[in-house]
């Protein structure tokens, strides 16, 4: 059984750089390659934990092309202004060790500028190719060898998983953690779907909401089933019941209504699968879950790139808005959304 209430995000010990990139894997949400990973402080807490692609302009050459680095250069400035930063980190992922120690010295430089007077300033710069970790700030040759990386000797993954933080193998397992169902998957919903719209049709508004209501705290505390799944989708697909979702979602809540959303968009068939989805990445922003934030946008463009709601996510993620954000402007509310 869930409380209906979640508890308080877990705070890792990150006093080291072994114990940072020992976090990094469950605070991003898979193991990373081929990315710039920033952490953005403000006093001694991580405020915004981003992901950027990094990915070779040209692999024979093994150079980052001059966009690549400009995107991931604003990005960062981005995330240090609207985040009120005054400590940064900066991660990057590679298996090219010089393009990359190039690559992070130019956003050093970048970030340097950025960071807010009288705070800690660029805490760490620190490359990964895989096998060995370098700390490219520090003055012992020790640490431009490398060290051999080796996580599990570290008290922090550990910490991780006792509190409940989950590290997939890769971005592609997060992607197929929240897949769309299948034609086969689609045909065999499809006449739960026509019993559920007719059952609904006949409610009015504030009974729709009240339903839903109804059904995300048992969904919650018991886990949804696949009948839940589909009138969740159903009632969704309902611009005012979806609002009524949204305004309820916070960052006190967002972790748990996350798990149920992840099913619901596993039995969202065609029609049905927008509002899953954007409510999805909605509640995954709140829950510092960023990149199923992304991996949701990136379907929503597939699949609908004027839905409105779309709109909104794409502005909090190119903004790098944190959550707190959510409680100080009024929710999204467009008949045409």
């Amino acid at each position: 059984m869930k409380s209906l209430e979640s508890t308080p995000l877990p705070k890792l010990s990150m006093n080291s750089p072994e114990e940072i990139l020992a976090a990094i894997p469950y605070l991003v949400g898979f193991h990373v390659r081929e990315s710039i990973v920033v952490l953005v402080l403000t006093g001694s807490r991580v405020v915004l934990t981003a992901r950027l692609d990094a990915v070779l302009d040209d692999e024979t050459d093994a150079r980052f092309s001059e966009g690549v680095k400009e995107c991931a250069a604003d990005r960062i400035r981005v995330a240090i202004e609207v985040n009120q930063g005054d400590g940064l980190v900066v991660v990057g992922y590679h298996h090219h060790i010089e393009p990359m120690r190039e690559f992070l010295a130019t956003l050093a430089c970048e970030a340097v500028e950025r960071l807010t007077e009288g705070g800690q300033g660029l805490i760490d710069v620190l490359l990964v190719d895989g096998q060995r970790w370098y700390e490219l700030l520090s003055p012992e040759p020790d640490a431009h060898r490398g060290f051999p990386l080796d996580h599990d000797c570290v008290p922090t993954a550990a910490q991780a998983v006792y509190f409940g933080l989950n590290a997939l193998p890769d971005r592609l397992a997060l992607e197929q953690h929240v897949a769309l169902p299948t034609r086969e998957a689609t045909d065999l919903l499809g006449p739960l779907y026509e019993a559920t719209v007719g059952s609904i049709a006949t409610l009015r508004a504030e009974e729709r909401i009240t339903l839903m209501t109804d059904l995300l705290d048992a969904a919650i505390t018991e886990g949804p089933g696949e009948q839940a799944c589909v009138q969740l989708a159903v009632l969704l697909a309902d611009v005012e019941v979806r609002d009524a979702v949204l305004l309820t979602t916070d960052v006190t809540n967002a972790a748990l209504r996350t798990d149920v959303w992840i099913p619901v968009v596993g039995r969202s068939i065609a029609g049905y699968e927008l509002a899953p989805l954007g409510v999805l990445a909605m509640s995954a922003w709140l829950s510092g879950n960023g990149a199923l934030q992304v991996i949701c946008i990136h379907r929503l463009r597939g699949l609908d790139p004027g839905y409105r709601l779309l709109g909104i996510l794409e502005q909090i993620n190119e903004a790098a808005l944190p959550p707190s954000v959510w409680g100080r402007a009024p929710a999204p509310h467009d008949e045409r959304v």
